[in-house]
């Protein structure tokens, strides 16, 4: 299970756009019968801190203790030249 949160604030469930206030409920209904119960966090690097920590407790009121954060590497500027 994967939620997403865009810059402007919005939130996807598995891809699927999910207002904020139905966000507990559907995580709750879809870990329901899983073994696995663990929730993938992937925020857009500009978006605000307080919509993500919203995400956050909004999973943890669904019973959900396992969260993962779904990162994506860095890449090195290679037109930047090396200071000595």
């Amino acid at each position: 299970v994967e939620v997403a949160v865009t810059r402007d604030g919005k939130v996807f469930l598995n891809a699927q756009p999910v207002a904020m206030g139905d966000l507990t409920k559907k995580v709750d209904d879809l870990m329901e019968n899983r073994l696995n119960k663990i929730v993938f966090i992937k925020s857009d690097s500009r978006a605000k801190y307080g919509d993500v920590v919203n995400v956050v407790d909004n999973i943890r009121a669904a019973g959900i203790e396992q969260l993962g954060l779904i990162t994506q590497e860095v890449q090195p500027n290679v037109n930047v030249p090396l200071q000595q």
